[in-house]
């Protein structure tokens, strides 16, 4: 792949992960406005053609239901009466605190701030926002030239697939399938699914889903490359 295909693959996948971020947070004229503006601009990258139906259709479902109707099903889904838990470690069988300091140090790592008036960190939203953050930066690292850079933030994305979102958001959605009609959740969940399959494609993984035991953390140590802040930090990447 050309060193402007990867940058280009890159910002889609940016873009998809923050039309997926801003989905499934509370559907607020603030977050369903720009939803719609980048739902219609998505440019999808190529052999994406399972995700282009989702995504016409739930430009159509917010536009036809209105933001009440969808934040209604979303308070009663993930707030109020919490039908389907929208936090990882609610699908792990052992310590949730164990999940949250992983992926907590998976976003001081890389430079991601998450306000605590946001909610967990490891609630889907965040996971899917720090993804999309990932791939902007190896757009910027792309852009200027930094092979090395680019490569080491790549990997991140990778790894936090394998090790986190990859291994939860099947169970997740079918939750989200069990528990509602609304159409717009019905939609989105088929894109989740959809395009984290397609993403774990292309990053060549197969995460193992959960429920399981957590896995003992351990192997290198991988740090982000861009700025002496990020660098202080650093996160355990599992051996695969």
């Amino acid at each position: 792949m050309s060193h402007m295909a990867q940058e280009l693959t890159a910002l889609h996948r940016a873009d998809l992960y923050r039309v997926l971020a801003l989905g499934f947070d509370d559907p607020r004229p603030e977050t369903v406005q720009p939803l719609v503006a980048l739902l219609k601009d998505l440019d999808l990258p190529s052999g994406s053609d399972a995700l282009r139906e989702p995504v016409r259709r739930l430009v159509d479902l917010l536009q036809s239901a209105g933001p009440n109707a969808v934040r209604s099903e979303y308070l009663r889904l993930f707030v109020t009466e919490v039908s389907v838990a929208p936090c990882e470690g609610n699908y792990h069988a052992g310590d949730r605190g164990t999940v949250v300091g992983d992926v907590a140090a998976f976003y001081r790592a890389f430079g991601m701030e998450t306000p605590a008036a946001t909610g967990p960190v490891d609630q889907l939203k965040s996971e899917l926002a720090f993804l999309s953050w990932l791939a902007l930066k190896e757009v910027n690292a792309r852009h200027h030239g930094l092979a090395v850079q680019a490569e080491i933030t790549q990997a991140a994305a990778s790894h936090f697939l394998a090790d986190h979102i990859g291994r939860w958001v099947g169970h997740f959605a079918a939750a989200v399938k069990a528990a509602t009609s609304e159409p717009f959740y019905l939609q989105l969940v088929e894109l989740l699914v959809a395009w984290i399959k397609q993403d774990c494609v292309y990053f060549g993984i197969s995460p193992v889903p959960l429920p399981a035991g957590l896995a003992s953390a351990g192997g290198e140590v991988m740090a982000c490359p861009f700025s002496e802040t990020c660098a202080s930090e650093t996160i355990l990447r599992r051996e695969s």
